[in-house]
């Protein structure tokens, strides 16, 4: 069963979110991924299974994955890790801080 649809992004906010309240799912809509790994950290359940899937283009998903990571030590196995990548990231996201 399916609890949540959570979209990422300016395009999956537009289409996929209203598609998926138009087939009766919940629906959350985030600005961008560390929007979306909290959201899915609070609301996961013990044992629960969260699927993330992205495309280039600036959402960033693997930082919603790293959010929900067992161990920390388990982000090296996600894309766009070096140092490079972290501070495009980081340059990226700082237009969403408070």
């Amino acid at each position: 069963m399916l609890d949540w649809v959570v979209t990422v992004g300016e395009k999956a906010n537009q289409y996929l979110a209203p598609a998926a309240r138009q087939r009766g799912c919940q629906v959350k809509e985030c600005k961008n991924a560390i929007e979306a790994g909290s959201f899915v950290r609070d609301k996961l359940k013990s044992e629960g299974v969260a699927l993330f899937k992205g495309s280039s283009g600036g959402v960033w998903l693997e930082e919603s994955i790293k959010i929900n990571l067992h161990s920390t030590e388990d982000d090296k196995y996600l894309v766009r890790q070096t140092p490079e990548w972290i501070a495009r990231k980081n340059q990226f996201f700082s237009q969403f801080k408070d």
